[in-house]
């Protein structure tokens, strides 16, 4: 056993790191590993960690930099993690964000497109791990915001060491690693980083849920994540007995047997239904959860909630797209494969000469099929289920609905996959001691 000094400090963390990299098997052989770098302290430590541990398999590491724009500085920034990385002989990319800046919830809409481009990039070089530096202090940050938020002991668990993605797992290594540890490790090699300015900005609820942990022995009852590892488990027997993830983008399950639960679980059964159906990354609030899930022990109308429509109908619960969140507006399909709303992913082995666009089916989509005699609607699905489908379009006329078996041309050969970003099933939260 290492135990920690500072004049051990490296071969400490090194040992420490890889015990947590051990929680995470299996890796392929050579396995390839991104690391997510903002140039800060805790990332930096990460990737020098990482290149450590991955060189004994004979992989290899990829630090990646958003220049999320936010800060005059940022690519000159972005520039100096590059120049330091190449110095370290670690391979490094660049991912310039080309949206609007946004002036309301800043670090929320930040951190989003953060992760939607670096899931992107995962995605398309063939990366299956996606390391990040969420470290101790960060995850008694979290913790602390969500007490505030009154979230219940599924966000009082804190994050998960894993999260599973379609095509990449986002791994935290570093849950258990103290920030001033990291910092003396890069002292130690002597390398510096880059102070993120964000951090002094009491505007920021994480900046103050910082300040307030300053010098605080405020620390995570562990018995939050056994109970939310148990609970997990429990919901995910309820999903394998009684519920259907169905190709056309919609999830039902038992209303008796969901009726039958606690308030606990049906509001995570509703939680992890909207976050499949929806395409979200995380669960809507859990204000809404609490009010739709009372609702439907006493009610029978519809609810709305995360961009999606609940309905009772025929002794099941349909958890649908609601189609007005939906953008829709055509896009133009310039790639033979493509992720549509987040949910479905489109593939084009044929083209034509007309360039045609990507909708959603809507009403007036549904009425020209059915009008027309393409399709005949299964009365045991909510009609406003299939509305939400992706169609292919030639100017203001349907002409391919991959789901429903609608094609009004032979040249063409599309499909479209029911592919969200989460499972229905809760991965398994997972920890490093």
């Amino acid at each position: 056993m290492v135990v920690k000094t500072r004049s051990n400090l490296i071969n400490f963390l090194e040992t420490e790191f890889s015990k947590n990299m051990d929680v995470f098997v299996p890796f392929e052989k050579k396995p390839k590993i991104g690391v997510a770098v903002s140039g800060g302290s805790d990332s930096l430590a990460l990737i020098l960690l990482a290149k450590n541990w991955v060189k004994k398999f004979g992989g290899s590491v990829i630090g990646i930099t958003v220049d999320h724009s936010l800060r005059n500085s940022s690519f000159e920034e972005a520039l100096s993690v590059e120049r330091q990385l190449k110095k370290l002989d670690i391979q490094h990319k660049i991912i310039k964000y080309q949206g609007l800046i946004p002036k309301s919830r800043i670090q929320e809409v930040a951190r989003n497109y953060r992760y939607k481009l670096l899931s992107e990039f995962c995605e398309n070089n063939n990366i299956f791990h996606l390391l990040v530096g969420h470290h101790s202090l960060d995850q008694r940050e979290t913790c602390l915001m969500r007490s505030w938020r009154d979230s219940g002991f599924i966000g009082m668990a804190g994050m998960s060491a894993i999260r599973e993605f379609n095509s990449y797992r986002l791994l935290r290594p570093l849950l258990n690693f103290d920030h001033n540890d990291l910092k003396n490790y890069l002292l130690e090699k002597k390398i510096t980083w880059i102070e993120d300015q964000t951090n002094k900005n009491n505007f920021f609820l994480r900046v103050k849920a910082r300040k307030y942990l300053a010098g605080k022995n405020w620390s995570i009852d562990k018995l939050y994540a056994e109970k939310r590892i148990k609970f997990e488990k429990a919901i995910s027997k309820f999903f394998a007995l009684n519920a259907e993830v169905n190709d056309l983008g919609f999830v039902r399950f038992n209303l008796k047997q969901f009726l039958k639960l606690n308030r606990d679980f049906r509001q995570q059964i509703l939680s992890r239904s909207i976050i499949t159906v929806a395409g979200l990354e995380y669960s809507p609030s859990m204000r809404g959860l609490k009010r739709v899930s009372e609702h439907f022990t006493r009610f029978s109308n519809s609810k709305t909630l995360g961009g999606c429509l609940l309905i009772k109908k025929k002794g099941n619960l349909f958890c649908v797209r609601e189609i007005r969140n939906i953008d829709p507006k055509q896009i133009e399909i310039d790639a033979e494969s493509l992720l549509w709303d987040r949910r479905f992913k489109i593939k084009m082995t044929k083209s034509r000469e007309k360039q045609l666009k990507l909708q959603r089916l809507g009403r007036k989509g549904f009425d020209q099929v059915t009008n027309a005699g393409y399709y005949n609607h299964c009365s045991n699905i909510p009609k406003v289920a299939l509305l939400s489908l992706p169609a292919l379009w030639d100017k203001d006329k349907v002409i391919s609905i991959p789901n429903l078996g609608v094609s009004l041309y032979r040249d063409l050969d599309v499909t479209a996959t029911f592919a969200p970003i989460q499972s229905l099933s809760p991965l398994g939260f997972a920890v490093v001691n």
